[in-house]
């Protein structure tokens, strides 16, 4: 693997994106359904080191309580949640669903090519456990299957989460 330079302020540079992104709950909403926020870095910072991973989902679970905090009455019916995908953390991201609505359809993968089933905490996430306990977050462990794929990718979502047993 490449020897990353200047991680110490790429990393700065992600955390302080980040947190120009979610200081303030959005306004606007994608297709008027959803807002979303993926990490701002390259697969190759964002895969370098699991120590990264683990400083950025601790840094993405925060903003995720801070946009809880600051929901908007006239918004108390979206939903905030956050995907961490540990097998691939460059593709996590921060979610606002505007209503219960694009909740449900986000959250339904249950058809002919892919099946999101909850399951036991799993293991991989211990490393994430502390802060979300801190943070008083609910979490969910989904286990991600791709028909025509043989591998299972486990994933957590954190937030808004009770409604995707429902």
């Amino acid at each position: 693997m490449k020897k990353q330079r200047g991680l110490k302020r790429k990393i700065k540079s992600i955390k302080s994106i980040i947190k120009e992104n979610t200081s303030e709950f959005p306004a606007d909403f994608y297709l008027d359904s959803y807002w979303n926020f993926r990490i701002p870095a390259s697969r190759a910072l964002i895969q370098y080191s699991s120590k990264i991973q683990i400083q950025l989902a601790h840094f993405l679970i925060n903003s995720t309580k801070e946009l809880l905090i600051n929901k908007p009455p006239k918004l108390k019916d979206a939903l905030v949640t956050l995907m961490i995908k540990p097998f691939d953390f460059w593709e996590s991201e921060l979610i606002i669903h505007k209503d219960i609505d694009s909740y449900k359809s986000f959250y339904n993968r249950n058809n002919n090519f892919q099946k999101w089933v909850p399951i036991e905490n799993s293991k991989e996430l211990r490393d994430y456990i502390k802060v979300i306990r801190e943070n008083n977050l609910q979490v969910i462990t989904l286990e991600e299957t791709n028909l025509g794929e043989e591998q299972k990718n486990i994933f957590f979502v954190v937030g808004e989460v009770k409604m995707i047993l429902e």
